[in-house]
């Protein structure tokens, strides 16, 4: 099951981080890639090793496998987040910042409504999208969702949205692993339509918090809870 196994690598490659070993975390995803090739198991291997690479200075081997995954996963989610990957090691890990510009400009071009290409935009330079600038009315949403954030993990800032299916009051809250309330993003009434948020791993006194799991909930009259997602802060 390839999103079981994208998502238990994850959850792996965390602790190893947490433990400094991030090392350890790349030999053991190298060998499971090699063990399982061209299998659920080997793919998500091959996927979870590229942030890894990247964290580690590996640009030139990150950027090799980030474009064979692309070309081996076109038209789907992870050509997507893989393209913006391939920004991202340009700009940050090569200093190729106008190869990094094309990326950005050909995902916005090719996902001009996916949430991640507001981190495209910012990448770009633009200023992010506020809360209600959306022409949010016209956009139809069938229910109530808190989409993922992006990205996931993430080291110091993580894009959140959430649509709605009409005008309602609503708050959307990062807690802690011990249920404390970290930081309110957005409280009061909001339009139908989807709506984006930038959180920047600070608390509500304006500072950085610690790495961790931490929770963003969406909430409605009374704190009635919609939905909720788990964010992963590495730093």
């Amino acid at each position: 099951d390839l999103k079981v196994a994208q998502f238990s690598l994850d959850e792996l490659i965390f602790s190893y981080r947490e433990m400094g070993k991030e090392e350890d975390a790349l030999a053991y995803l190298e060998d499971v890639a090699a063990r399982y090739f061209n299998s659920s198991l080997g793919d998500a291997a091959l996927r979870a090793s590229v942030p890894v690479l990247s964290r580690l200075g590996l640009g030139e081997k990150a950027l090799t496998r980030v474009s064979d995954l692309i070309r081996r996963f076109k038209r789907t989610t992870w050509e997507r987040d893989l393209l913006f990957e391939k920004g991202m090691i340009y700009k940050y890990n090569l200093g190729e910042h106008e190869k990094a510009e094309q990326v950005f400009l050909d995902f916005v071009q090719s996902y001009p409504d996916d949430l991640v290409s507001e981190f495209a935009r910012l990448e770009l330079g633009y200023a992010p999208t506020q809360l209600g600038r959306e022409k949010t009315g016209e956009q139809r949403v069938s229910g109530v969702n808190l989409f993922q954030s992006y990205p996931n993990p993430f080291n110091a800032e993580t894009l959140l949205g959430f649509a709605l299916p009409q005008a309602t009051s609503v708050k959307l809250v990062i807690y802690d692993v011990l249920g404390q309330r970290v930081r309110t993003l957005a409280d009061g009434e909001m339009p139908s339509g989807v709506h984006r948020v930038v959180w920047d791993s600070k608390n509500e006194a304006g500072r950085e918090v610690s790495s961790g799991i931490y929770f963003c909930r969406l909430e409605g009259d009374g704190g009635k809870l919609l939905q909720v997602r788990k964010l992963v802060l590495l730093r």
